[in-house]
């Protein structure tokens, strides 16, 4: 603890704007699923969903676990469809953009 009796500020920073914070967070969220549904080249959940149903290899791979990921994500985000995404995306974009 410091002589003032503050502690060491330079540790625990205030977020000055944690309502911005959060948006970048989300943002920063759904610009990685963008990017990982367009690399696996689906548009849509139920694509990526039948491509795990189907799925030949080993579900071990690194394609695999990327197709669980992007499932998982856009299950949890709630979105259908990478027009989901980028319209979130773009809405983000705009709320930062008027902060």
């Amino acid at each position: 603890m410091s002589s003032n009796g503050t502690g060491p500020e330079e540790i625990s920073q205030p977020v000055a704007n944690q309502d911005e914070y959060n948006l970048m967070l989300q943002l920063e969220e759904l610009e990685s699923l963008e990017e990982e549904l367009e690399e696996v080249g689906f548009g849509t959940l139920s694509e990526v969903q039948a491509a795990l149903a189907g799925y030949k290899g080993n579900p071990h791979d690194d394609q695999y676990q990327v197709l669980e990921e992007v499932r998982d994500m856009m299950t949890d985000l709630n979105l259908d469809s990478l027009r989901e995404i980028r319209d979130q995306i773009r809405q983000l974009h705009e709320q930062l953009d008027n902060e």
